[in-house]
């Protein structure tokens, strides 16, 4: 029937390759964004291929986190609220 047709579609999707989405290891987490308070750091990997970033789209080559700093002085940052401190 017409249905199975349809199920043997998706089975024969495009998987991505290993060989052209291969990437490198994951880089060492950056240093955190801020001196202090809450920043972002991040981390990157390249593909193997250059082709990779074509074929490859769901394949994620950053990863960004939050970091904490110390806490912030005063005077370091302008503090909005009063109520803040």
């Amino acid at each position: 029937g017409e249905e199975a047709d349809e199920d043997d579609n998706l089975a024969s999707g495009p998987l991505p390759d290993p060989e052209i989405c291969g990437t490198t290891e994951w880089s060492e987490w950056s240093e955190c964004s801020v001196s202090c308070g809450i920043g972002l750091k991040m981390r990157t990997r390249r593909f193997n291929n250059k082709m990779g970033r074509k074929k490859c789209p769901t394949v994620s080559l950053i990863e960004k986190d939050k970091c904490m700093g110390p806490p912030c002085v005063a005077g370091t940052e302008e503090v909005i609220d009063s109520s803040c401190k």
